[in-house]
């Protein structure tokens, strides 16, 4: 993201924006294509090498992918999925990953 007043290095404005978009933009972060779910994931992958407490502390939307219709929570297990396979993610993140997919 570029904005002046952005900055990935601050986690209060990290943490503002991605939850702006999971929870005030429901259309688009539950969108039929799974663009949300992807994009969501895009950034924690940017945030596990950054900050991986906050990356921790946003992934919880993800983790429900049981309560969704299937085509949805299919989507979201994907991006699990995703996230599971890559290499050097961290302690907090695998932990939250696996237990989901368990």
């Amino acid at each position: 993201f570029e904005h002046v007043t952005f900055s990935w290095q601050n986690p209060n404005r990290v943490r503002s924006l991605i939850v702006a978009f999971v929870n005030a933009n429901v259309q688009n972060f539950h969108a039929i294509d799974g663009s949300g779910y992807a994009f969501l994931t895009d950034q924690l992958i940017h945030l596990n090498d950054i900050n991986p407490q906050i990356a921790s502390r946003l992934i919880t939307p993800l983790l429900k992918w049981q309560k969704f219709d299937n085509v949805r929570g299919e989507l979201m297990r994907q991006q699990l999925v995703r996230l599971s396979q890559l290499k050097g993610l961290a302690p907090d993140l695998s932990e939250k990953v696996d237990l989901s997919l368990t």
